[in-house]
């Protein structure tokens, strides 16, 4: 998929996501990930165009990443904590 994508719940009609591969030729690309469904909860940002994880929750310092958005784009963390605070992804985005 491209665009900015988000993942609601890693764990709720997408077989359980346990690894991810980002890839992104933009510096600006931008991988959010969130230790609760629904983007909420403590989250971590990481910048730049490619991450391959074998497990998803090594993101998020051990926790369990729960939701997660991905992006060509730069978010910045006034924009991160309005998601987190609304529980929604900006108007355009999708999400799964």
């Amino acid at each position: 998929m491209r665009g900015t994508i988000g993942i609601e719940n890693t764990s709720d009609g997408v077989d359980d996501i346990r690894s991810l591969q980002f890839l992104s030729m933009s510096s600006s690309a931008t991988l959010v990930v969130f230790t609760e469904p629904g983007f909420r909860g403590h989250y971590r940002i990481y910048r730049g165009g490619v991450h391959n994880v074998a497990d998803l929750n090594d993101l998020i310092a051990g926790d369990r990443a729960r939701s997660l958005i991905s992006t060509n784009q730069p978010l910045t963390q006034a924009q991160v904590r309005e998601i987190g605070r609304t529980g929604r992804l900006p108007e355009g985005d999708r999400e799964i």
